[in-house]
C-alpha cells in the first residue's frame, strides 16, 4: 500500500478542529470524492487497494456522514415521519 504523505496528514490535522468532510477525505486518500462515496455507500467496486486507502483516511479524520445532508441528496426529511 501507498503510505499517505506527511503534506496530507498536516491537512488533516488543520481540518481536525472542524468536522472532516468528504473532500478531506478523497483528498487525504489521493482519490475522486465520487471515489470515496462508492466506498462509503458500496454503490459501485473499487479495487481493493483504493477502498483500504479510504478506510484509512476515513479512521485517521473519524469521518462520520452528514445525516442531514445525506437526507438531502437523496430527498428525504429526517424525522418528520415523511418522504418529499
Amino acid at each position: 500500500m501507498k503510505a499517505l504523505s506527511l503534506a496530507m496528514l498536516t491537512v488533516a490535522d488543520k481540518k481536525s478542529r472542524q468536522r472532516p468532510t468528504i473532500s478531506d477525505v478523497a483528498r487525504l486518500a489521493g482519490v475522486s470524492i465520487s471515489t470515496v462515496s462508492r466506498v462509503v455507500n458500496e454503490t459501485a467496486p473499487v479495487s481493493e487497494d483504493v477502498e483500504q486507502r479510504v478506510r484509512s483516511a476515513i479512521d485517521m479524520l473519524s469521518y462520520t456522514p452528514h445525516a442531514a445532508a445525506r437526507s438531502l441528496a437523496v430527498r428525504r426529511i429526517i424525522g418528520a415521519g415523511r418522504c418529499a
